[in-house]
């Protein structure tokens, strides 16, 4: 549900391997040509345009096959070339230049260069949805064609971590021939063209996505294999369930039964990530009742988070204080979120009530929750309305992904169960913080406008002292626990799951050496996976 995970939520990690076999040996034998790959993923993306859908973690991650990024993290966080062979900053950081490898061709027999630089930034930046995230950062003009493979980006502030933005959909680059194109003809955002391992040959919207392997592509000897199909199944059981019959052979999934269950199968390999996003309710506190404080304070009172995680995580997820898991850099131990207190719930929510008697029954705070409908919210939904029951009147409202992540950006909702946030340089998480990124369509989903937090975003974001910006960090951190737009329940827990004979999940490197980081959020890296036996 982290709605456009896209555009600015570069990943987190964690490498370590679980399940059948020795969890520390995680590729076994050389790298073998061949094979077909089925993976289960858990929602669809209504396009796969970088410069004009919303990607989400599957989207974002059958984006990832067909288009090559500008640069990756690599293990140890660090924004590094990739697609790009260069970056340089200027002195005040306010303009990279971008220098392109040489000799790649996009799958429609296109050339790489920096006019695709140009033609994916320009459309992005005019783009209805896209555009709101990197309006406020981008210039206008945003690029300036230095030659044929470098092109200078013009910010409209210091950005000294421009290269980590460039990790995820603002670092596709599109064919500028069917960028073009698809300007003209909507349809062809479901036809991506990139330069990446694989390209697209079929997509049956909201079943299945069908890639091939590029045999131009730019890095010698890959792909592995000959192609990936990405098939749509929404219910996390039933994606487990296809695993185990053999109908697909990985997915990824954030249900703590199957997590658990994965760990004592020998039969499978598992990859668990915990250092990225939080899942929390989130609240439209710009429409009434949660544009009122006291009841968004009445409602994290309410909320045993203890409970839930028992309950809902079998135990084997934390409760989240803030936007930063344990033993991240960033994480200074907030502590500030309200306790689990019933009575002072109820004292605020009849307190509000006696004001907005209108936007009550009774004591009770009237409000629509949305969701999207799985049998894993619907159990989330249950148990959160039972602990609200005493001081709200709940409604629930089932929406489809699509519907409802325009709902949500447009504001209308009033509360939605959530995933965001975990980006590796918190900086890329700004834009879902910065009052800036509040309009008709918003990319700060809860429109929490504080002016104290945008000046903090804003001197995170050009500090280089890392000591200095942990403590901005501290201090956006345990304000959002104050504002309330946000009420955190847990650490995220990802489970990457494959058949043994799957490889090659750590196996990605740069062109220069080092490797890629493998995981964040529910993605991986599919451009080295092969098939052995």
């Amino acid at each position: 549900m982290l709605l456009l995970a896209l555009v600015l939520a570069a990943c987190s990690s964690d490498d370590g391997g679980s399940g059948g076999g020795d969890p520390t040996t995680t590729t076994v034998g050389e790298p073998s040509q061949g094979g077909d790959l089925v993976i289960g993923i858990e929602a669809e993306s209504d396009g796969l345009n970088p410069t004009t859908n919303a990607f989400a973690v599957s989207g974002s991650l059958v984006a990832n096959a067909v288009f090559d990024t500008m640069t990756k993290f690599d293990e140890d966080g660090e924004a590094k070339p990739y697609l790009a062979e260069s970056l340089s900053p200027n002195d005040d950081y306010t303009e990279w230049t971008i220098t392109l490898r040489p000799g790649i061709t996009f799958h429609d027999g296109t050339p790489l260069t920096s006019e695709a630089i140009k033609a994916t930034i320009d459309a992005q930046r005019a783009s209805p949805l896209v555009g709101i995230a990197v309006r406020p950062v981008l210039a206008d003009p945003p690029v300036e064609i230095v030659d044929e493979l470098s092109a200078t980006v013009k910010l409209t502030r210091s950005l000294p971590y421009f290269p980590s933005y460039l990790t995820t959909q603002l670092g596709m680059v599109g064919s500028p021939t069917w960028i073009a194109a698809a300007l003209e003809d909507p349809a062809l955002n479901q036809r991506p063209v990139g330069v990446g391992p694989y390209m697209l040959e079929s997509r049956n919207l909201n079943t299945r996505t069908k890639v091939v392997r590029n045999p131009d592509y730019w890095r010698e000897g890959l792909p592995y294999l000959d192609s990936i199909t990405f098939v749509v199944a929404t219910d996390a059981q039933a994606r487990s369930q296809n695993l185990k019959a053999g109908d697909f052979e990985v997915i990824h999934t954030t249900r703590d039964e199957d997590v658990l269950e994965f760990r004592d199968d020998a039969g499978v390999t598992l990859f668990e990530d915990n250092e990225g996003e939080e899942t929390f309710v989130m609240l439209n506190v710009s429409e009434p009742p949660f544009d009122d404080v006291r009841a968004r304070r009445a409602l994290a009172h309410a909320t045993d988070r203890e409970s839930i995680v028992e309950l809902l995580g079998s135990g084997i997820v934390e409760v989240a204080n803030g936007m930063f898991f344990p033993g991240s850099t960033y994480d200074t131990g907030v502590d500030n979120f309200p306790e689990h207190d019933p009575e002072e719930a109820k004292r605020l929510a009849a307190e509000y009530c006696a004001d907005v008697p209108a936007g009550c029954d009774g004591d009770r705070i009237s409000f629509e929750y949305k969701t999207t409908p799985s049998p894993e919210n619907d159990e989330v939904y249950q148990t959160l309305a039972e602990m609200w029951r005493e001081v709200a009147s709940v409604s629930r409202l089932p929406v489809e992904q699509a519907q409802f992540i325009q709902d949500v950006a447009l504001g209308g909702y009033n509360a939605v169960l959530w995933r965001q946030f975990g980006a590796v340089n918190p900086d890329s998480d700004m834009l879902w913080l910065d009052s800036e990124s509040i309009g008709v369509i918003s990319l700060n989903f809860a429109r929490n406008s504080d002016p104290d937090i945008d000046e903090w975003l804003d001197q995170q974001r050009v500090s280089l002292d890392l000591e200095e910006r942990i403590a901005l960090w501290d201090r956006i951190s345990r304000r959002l626990n104050e504002d309330l737009p946000y009420l955190w329940l847990n650490h995220t827990l990802w489970g990457i799951v494959a058949h043994p004979a799957v490889q090659g999940f750590e196996l990605l490197t740069f062109p220069e050496g080092g490797t890629v980081r493998p995981f964040g959020n529910g993605r991986f890296e599919a451009g080295a996976l092969w098939l052995s036996g």
